[in-house]
């Protein structure tokens, strides 16, 4: 993205194209009794211009017929973009000569815990919601706390041949500290409003076999969101700015700022995400589509994934392969 500076010398400014590899190598382990143990251990996505780290999760959960519940902490990456997700270095050009910054930075981690839980509140009505309270940490990134809030009344609307249907309305809040969501030096790039709220209809359909090993969900909403960020600094490290001025021969008084924004509109989703066993074995293969359009940016994602393990791997390629996925990351 191209930055707001305030000056002529510089002609154009962008972030260089990163050299980053998506395998993510995640290890998971999850113990059954009567509450369920669940262990997950890996790495971010392995090359790219910020080292890699580690990712993990400890969490317990319980699930029955009529209630359940879960909490676990977590470090995960934060995958909204290639900044975000494993680092970028960037240049200006600066009259007439392209200067390499002298930094890396991006790759966040996202550092917290998260718990969520449903009830049947009668034959036909469900009642769940989720929430998340972390901070986001990443090299030459100034630390941000955020958090999330999402609620859903989901109906049973019947059941046919192929599978169960549902859907209801929802809400989703967010909230950020700062705003980190630009590609300039310092930001993060990923979205974070200084509040969020959204509203709608959502809809699930879900098939699966327990006699041949697999699942297929596909989940849709729609519905209206609003959300405000805050004015930020070009560069919100004094560190990474001396360093930027030093290299380009520019002056403080050169660089501008992002100035607040309030977005209101339409906000949409569609996720089709599936699992199934590889013949009489232990390895599995499946997928995870997902599009979204929103005031604030379109999204869209494709994942394959190749796992081993038992057949009890029901909705655990969105938990454990991908962002957990509402209308925002």
């Amino acid at each position: 993205g191209d930055f707001p500076l305030n000056t002529d010398r510089v002609t154009s400014r962008g972030i260089t194209e990163s050299e980053s590899g998506m395998w993510q190598p995640l290890a998971s382990w999850t113990y059954r009794s009567a509450i369920e143990w669940q262990v997950a251990a890996g790495a971010t996505p392995i090359e790219g211009d910020v080292s890699a780290t580690w990712q993990g999760r400890l969490g317990a959960a319980s699930r029955g017929q009529s209630a359940g519940w879960d909490i676990a902490l977590l470090r995960t990456p934060v995958s909204e973009s290639l900044l975000s997700w494993t680092g970028a270095k960037g240049y200006a050009d600066v009259d007439g000569s392209r200067v390499i910054f002298p930094f890396t930075w991006g790759r966040v981690t996202r550092n917290g815990v998260e718990t969520s839980g449903y009830t049947r509140a009668s034959d036909d009505w469900t009642l769940s919601g989720s929430l998340r309270v972390a901070s986001y940490r990443g090299k030459n990134v100034p630390d941000n706390t955020g958090g999330q809030f999402y609620g859903l009344a989901e109906r049973h609307v019947g059941d046919s041949a192929s599978g169960s249907w549902s859907a209801g309305p929802y809400i989703y809040l967010a909230a950020f500290e700062d705003n980190l969501g630009k590609f300039t030096p310092g930001h993060g790039g990923y979205f974070s409003p200084s509040w969020l709220v959204g509203s709608g209809l959502a809809s699930r359909f879900r098939a699966q076999s327990s006699a041949s090993a697999w699942y297929f969900e596909a989940r849709a909403s729609a519905g209206y969101q609003r959300h405000k960020e805050d004015a930020a600094d070009l560069i919100p490290d004094s560190g990474l700015e001396q360093q930027f001025l030093a290299a380009t021969g520019l002056q403080a008084s050169d660089l501008g700022s992002y100035g607040s924004n309030n977005e209101a509109g339409f906000a949409g989703s569609l996720e089709l995400e599936g699992l199934r066993r590889i013949g009489q074995t232990r390895w599995h293969w499946g997928g995870y589509l997902r599009g979204r359009v929103s005031p604030e940016f379109d999204n869209y994602a494709a994942m394959l994934v190749l796992r081993f393990g038992s057949d009890a791997q029901h909705h655990e390629i969105r938990r454990q392969f991908s962002e957990p996925f509402r209308l925002i990351d």
